[in-house]
């Protein structure tokens, strides 16, 4: 099981929900996206799932749309999330209860 099936299994255990917040990784920039996680993990989320920004997300309505447009003017991309915004997860992770993935994956 990993650590995604954990949680989620324990908040069923409780028959609690479970807070997991959406923000697209790079909005506004590489360093307020690392904050965000662990003001998130910090602030009780259970999950915080990380948003790959792409030049076409119309299903994704407005908001989520200027979000991935200002985290692709500041050149964030794969590479990114997968390299550096993981290894801010593994800290985040290891310091609190949050799970950290991103939309394309899990990596817990």
């Amino acid at each position: 099981m990993n650590r995604l099936e954990k949680e989620f299994t324990n908040l069923r255990a409780k028959n609690r929900g479970g807070f997991i917040p959406f923000i697209v990784a790079g909005d506004p920039n590489r360093a307020t996206t690392k904050d965000l996680i662990f003001k998130l993990a910090d602030g009780g989320a259970n999950v915080v799932e990380l948003g790959v920004p792409f030049s076409d997300p119309v299903a994704d309505g407005a908001t989520i749309q200027r979000s991935a447009e200002r985290a692709l003017l500041n050149k964030i991309g794969v590479g990114d999330i997968s390299g550096a915004i993981f290894k801010t997860c593994a800290t985040a992770c290891a310091d609190s209860s949050a799970g950290i993935i991103p939309s394309i994956c899990d990596k817990t």
